[in-house]
């Protein structure tokens, strides 16, 4: 009896401790859009993913903009959001070559995939856009999630009540609607999204079972116990 006690303990906590280590990446993607121009925060560019399998977050490791494309990039502001929950700007009317005390934005373009990672070995997207010139297209690549310091005039005003991280997100859960949000805030220049995707780490699904099996055994240790 102890014997078979014994080993019903030890497969609980290694069941236990297998559902703490395994990880797995998990992708999930949407379509994309028209960004209407002048739009304002009014009427936004918004593109939804609905999300129906629940997994607890570990971190959200990256969102994705596939043929992101717009001219004067100055004149936009991207954010990301579960709905209901906090907001986060990946960039927002950024001044870049135009100036530190621009009233009409950085002049560059984007054409092509943008990574948004806040990690800080990463650029930000006007860190880059500062290096070209007037029509300088942004290179594809990896971007850290920032901000203007200030808001570039009335149209702006707000903006720097988002956040320029994913901690937020971390233990929510996976299931629900995902939007990416996209506002144009000047006119002339326009612009459209081919797809987007957000990457997950969640617990590898196995270890979710392992996990449940792990109490389901340490409760009838504990029964046989008494």
């Amino acid at each position: 009896m102890r014997h078979t006690q014994l080993c019903v303990s030890i497969l609980a906590v290694t069941a236990l401790v297998a559902s703490t280590s395994a990880q797995t990446s998990i992708t999930y993607s949407g379509s994309g859009g028209s960004i209407p121009d002048n739009g304002g925060f009014a009427n936004p560019l918004i593109l939804t993913i609905t999300i129906p399998d629940s997994y607890p977050i570990v971190k959200i490791q990256h969102v994705r903009i596939n043929g992101f494309r717009h001219t004067w990039v100055g004149d936009l502001i991207v954010r990301f959001e579960k709905q209901g929950g906090p907001q986060i700007a990946l960039f927002q009317r950024m001044r870049g070559d135009a100036g530190p005390t621009s009233q009409i934005g950085d002049h560059s373009n984007l054409n092509g995939d943008y990574t948004f990672i806040p990690e800080p070995i990463y650029p930000t997207l006007e860190a880059v856009a500062i290096t070209g010139g007037n029509d300088f297209d942004i290179p594809s690549g990896i971007y850290r999630p920032a901000g203007t310091s200030a808001g570039l005039n009335s149209s702006a005003v707000g903006v720097n009540d988002f956040y320029y991280d994913y901690d937020g997100f971390t233990g929510a859960d996976t299931a629900g609607s995902w939007r990416l949000i996209i506002s144009d805030h000047a006119s002339l220049d326009v612009g459209s999204v081919q797809s987007w995707e957000i990457q997950f780490l969640v617990p590898e699904p196995a270890s979710l079972i392992a996990l449940g099996s792990g109490l389901v055994a340490l409760g009838v240790w504990r029964r046989r116990k008494r």
